[in-house]
């Protein structure tokens, strides 16, 4: 689901409005990003879902959700339900699409392997940016509380954009994700066998220049299957260890930690970060079927028997906001 095949320009290429207008109207709204000056800038296609609760001059928090390889955004909205959350407890979401790449990837892949669209200024995390910056010149956004998520190589962007745009987020998460500055070869797919991965020293050394040494913490959420057989568990374990060790925590700092088991799928949950202030780093490890999203609606990538990862998700980033 991560990586490589031909370059696709976008079987989606609905019509582009004049302009993005201000807009009251609740609901689902596609829109398309403006051409900007930047290395590597695309026009890119992205939905925006407005709930009912939505009053423009209320500031509400905004979600960005990223599809995985051979996904859309649709796909993803679909099995992650994140607009139901959005109706009941009144947040913005917004769900980019690759659109269209140059290089050779999977189907609909994000560059999250790929330097010149990991960093700053530059390429695929510069132009989320700019869809951010988009939503919220059109609807009233709490500036506080922006957060990230994505699935599998939307959850290596999501890493990405949370390491390279200091300030701008107040939370993310990554499920069957993998540490910033990862190469291809972490991800087992036809061309690869997975399983090489960079040192945890090498990771942070690579954080300390994509963030010009910035420190300000960005608390984590990841989730992964240690039954991942595209992504392995190890790489969220090294997520957790680069993460944790960039921003001066260690990975015995655990605040707390409760098992369970959802629709017969046993999962870990751990709090990292010391024992005053708020978690840096969360982890829910589960033993569940495969790579993909667990406990949302029947789809492709999706596993329905399992803990309810984007009602996780909101809990972390509502108790997260900057």
């Amino acid at each position: 689901m991560l990586y490589f095949t031909r370059s696709n320009r976008d079987r989606r290429t609905q019509g582009e409005p004049a302009e993005n207008s201000v807009t009251t109207v609740h609901g689902w709204h596609e829109r398309k990003s403006k051409r900007y000056l930047h290395r590597g800038n695309k026009k890119r296609v992205y939905n925006v879902f407005v709930p009912k609760l939505y009053k423009p001059g209320k500031a509400v928090p905004l979600i960005m959700v990223l599809h995985g390889c051979r996904q859309t955004q649709h796909d993803i909205c679909s099995i992650t339900g994140f607009n139901y959350l959005a109706e009941k407890h009144g947040f913005i979401v917004v769900y980019p699409f690759v659109t269209h790449y140059n290089d050779m990837r999977t189907r609909n892949c994000w560059g999250w392997w790929r330097p010149e669209h990991i960093k700053t200024g530059s390429g695929e995390v510069e132009d989320l940016r700019c869809i951010i910056q988009e939503v919220t010149h059109e609807f009233t956004i709490n500036a506080k509380r922006i957060h990230i998520t994505g699935l599998s190589s939307g959850a290596g962007m999501t890493v990405a954009a949370l390491t390279v745009h200091p300030g701008l987020f107040a939370s993310g998460a990554a499920v069957a994700g993998l540490a910033y500055g990862e190469s291809a070869s972490a991800v087992n797919t036809a061309f690869t066998s997975g399983d090489t991965f960079r040192s945890i020293n090498t990771t942070v050394t690579l954080m300390q220049k994509a963030r010009h040494n910035d420190q300000t913490p960005v608390p984590l959420c990841i989730v992964h299957s240690h039954d991942d057989e595209t992504v392995s568990i190890q790489a969220g374990k090294n997520l957790r260890d680069s993460w944790l060790q960039y921003f001066g925590y260690k990975t015995g700092q655990v605040k707390c930690k409760r098992r369970g088991r959802s629709l017969g799928t046993p999962w870990e949950h751990k709090k990292y970060g010391r024992w005053w202030r708020k978690s840096i780093v969360e982890t829910v490890f589960l033993h569940g079927p495969g790579h993909g999203w667990y406990g949302g609606n029947e789809g492709d990538y999706s596993y329905p028997a399992g803990p309810d990862v984007s009602k996780i998700i909101w809990k972390f980033f509502k108790n997260h906001h900057r």
